[in-house]
């Protein structure tokens, strides 16, 4: 299977988890730089660029694949649960055998992680994968003029209004993933006509970047006369954000439209991603982690806060690739020849309800 995947929309993934890998080693530090200019204050917010950057490419790549499938698959439901549900149990088992005491809602989360939320991400998506057939019959009906207007009203809606006015249009991440299953879609229907190459992409996402943080480093400017401009500084970094979703779609279509490749490598690497999200950012870990592991506020003045971050970031991405390597070749096997067998008799349920008595 993993001859069949394109290694360029691989790649992206890898990149993708890098970016929220950075993104929450900044936002989850603990860093606390008041008004202070410096060079380090920059960086960390330039690492938070990444994390909801990361998560728009991950939908983009998931519903231009998915928005060209057919009916709807119990197993692959199965299969994306099973790694949510397995260290979900396993990181309970660990801390609570190390003594960590639980509130109620964290045993909820530990034992219900999609219903609770102990990964936003995951939950999200999971609704959105249930969700995708139907979506898929309805972007079907629509002409491309038709398509072309969804996304309009749904980009002014959820894109435009929160970028102007800090407030939410009625909007939550669900909407805001349909939305970016829709421009998928979209992209793999009618992408082609784009006269849009990868370099010519990548240059968009470059200058999209460079003026997001040249905004940035404006509000910290202003923001040491002014503090609201300071605590506003990464306002454009947003999941929703117009120029958030511009540097997002772009570097898909740079990626999109490199010369198609495949690496065994590349797709081994990129299977860990989902797994490495759910590691490093479990609500337990997550803390241990960053603010007592890696000690990353104690960095904060550091000459070598650059360095180190970027050790950090590679080091965890490594770390957990390899322990979701380890799962993929023992544990995650049977959980996939498991998810295998129930998403058969499910599928095969509706045929035998139909079937005379």
């Amino acid at each position: 299977m993993g001859k069949l995947r394109q290694s360029n929309i691989e790649l992206l993934r890898i990149v993708a988890m890098l970016l929220i890998v950075g993104h929450h080693f900044s936002v989850h530090g603990e860093f606390d730089f008041g008004t202070t200019l410096s060079v380090n204050r920059f960086w960390i917010q330039f690492l938070s660029i990444g994390g909801k950057l990361g998560v728009n490419l991950f939908v983009l790549i998931s519903g231009y694949f998915l928005s060209g499938q057919g009916g709807f698959r119990p197993q692959r439901l199965l299969k994306l649960h099973a790694p949510v549900y397995f260290y979900s149990i396993l990181f309970f088992c660990i801390f609570f055998f190390c003594g960590w005491e639980y509130s109620t809602n964290q045993y909820l989360k530990s034992f219900f992680p999609i219903l609770f939320r102990e990964w936003w991400f995951a939950s999200v998506y999971f609704v959105l994968f249930l969700f995708s057939p139907f979506l898929n019959r309805f972007l079907e009906q629509l002409s491309r003029r038709e398509h072309r207007i969804l996304l309009a009203v749904m980009a002014v809606c959820w894109s435009l209004v929160p970028t102007l006015t800090g407030r939410m249009l009625e909007s939550n991440d669900l909407i805001w993933f349909g939305f970016l299953y829709c421009l998928a879609a979209y992209l793999r229907r009618y992408g082609g006509e784009i006269s849009l190459r990868s370099g010519q992409a990548f240059g968009v996402a470059g200058i999209t970047a460079g003026l997001m943080m040249s905004s940035t480093l404006l509000f910290d400017l202003i923001g040491t006369k002014i503090s609201i401009f300071s605590t506003h500084a990464t306002h454009f970094f947003g999941m929703e954000q117009t120029p958030q979703l511009i540097l997002s779609v772009a570097l898909f279509l740079a990626f999109l439209r490199l010369p198609t490749f495949s690496s065994p490598l590349v797709n081994g690497i990129s299977a860990t991603t989902f797994g490495i999200y759910l590691i490093h950012d479990q609500f337990f870990l997550r803390p241990f982690l960053w603010e007592r592991l890696l000690q990353n506020a104690a960095w904060q003045d550091s000459p070598f806060l650059i360095p180190y971050s970027i050790l950090c970031i590679l080091g965890v991405f490594v770390l957990c690739g390899g322990i979701e390597w380890l799962r993929l070749c023992t544990v995650g096997r049977l959980q996939d020849r498991l998810a295998e067998w129930l998403g058969i008799r499910l599928r095969s349920l509706p045929d035998k309800m139909r079937r005379p008595t």
